[in-house]
Protein backbone atom coordinates (compact mmCIF):
# COMPACT_ATOMS: atom_id res chain seq x y z
CA UNK A 1 0.00 0.00 0.00
CA UNK A 2 1.27 3.44 -0.80
CA UNK A 3 1.64 6.16 1.80
CA UNK A 4 -1.06 8.33 0.15
CA UNK A 5 -3.48 5.39 0.29
CA UNK A 6 -2.91 4.89 4.00
CA UNK A 7 -3.28 8.65 4.56
CA UNK A 8 -6.72 8.56 2.88
CA UNK A 9 -7.79 5.65 5.13
CA UNK A 10 -6.71 7.51 8.24
CA UNK A 11 -8.47 10.69 7.19
CA UNK A 12 -11.90 9.28 6.49
CA UNK A 13 -11.51 7.81 3.04
CA UNK A 14 -12.17 4.24 4.10
CA UNK A 15 -10.51 1.03 2.99
CA UNK A 16 -11.48 -0.56 -0.31
CA UNK A 17 -13.16 -3.93 0.37
CA UNK A 18 -10.71 -5.63 -2.02
CA UNK A 19 -7.83 -4.67 0.28
CA UNK A 20 -9.27 -5.99 3.54
CA UNK A 21 -7.85 -9.52 3.36
CA UNK A 22 -4.41 -8.45 2.06
CA UNK A 23 -4.18 -6.07 5.04
CA UNK A 24 -5.19 -8.83 7.46
CA UNK A 25 -2.54 -11.14 5.97
CA UNK A 26 0.12 -8.40 5.94
CA UNK A 27 -0.46 -7.74 9.64
CA UNK A 28 -0.31 -11.47 10.44
CA UNK A 29 -3.91 -11.30 11.72
CA UNK A 30 -3.10 -8.51 14.18
CA UNK A 31 -6.03 -6.64 12.62
CA UNK A 32 -9.32 -8.41 11.91
CA UNK A 33 -11.48 -7.82 8.84
CA UNK A 34 -14.24 -6.59 11.15
CA UNK A 35 -11.94 -3.90 12.56
CA UNK A 36 -11.11 -2.66 9.08
CA UNK A 37 -14.60 -2.73 7.52
CA UNK A 38 -17.38 -3.51 10.03
CA UNK A 39 -19.91 -2.34 7.44
CA UNK A 40 -19.18 -5.38 5.27
CA UNK A 41 -20.41 -7.67 8.04
CA UNK A 42 -23.59 -5.61 8.35
CA UNK A 43 -24.20 -5.81 4.60
CA UNK A 44 -23.92 -9.61 4.44
CA UNK A 45 -25.79 -10.16 7.69
CA UNK A 46 -23.08 -11.80 9.78
CA UNK A 47 -21.64 -10.83 13.11
CA UNK A 48 -18.11 -10.53 14.35
CA UNK A 49 -16.68 -13.94 15.21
Amino acid sequence: MSQPTVWRWLHGGGVDARLVMPIVKATNNAVSPHEIRPDLYELIGTSKQ
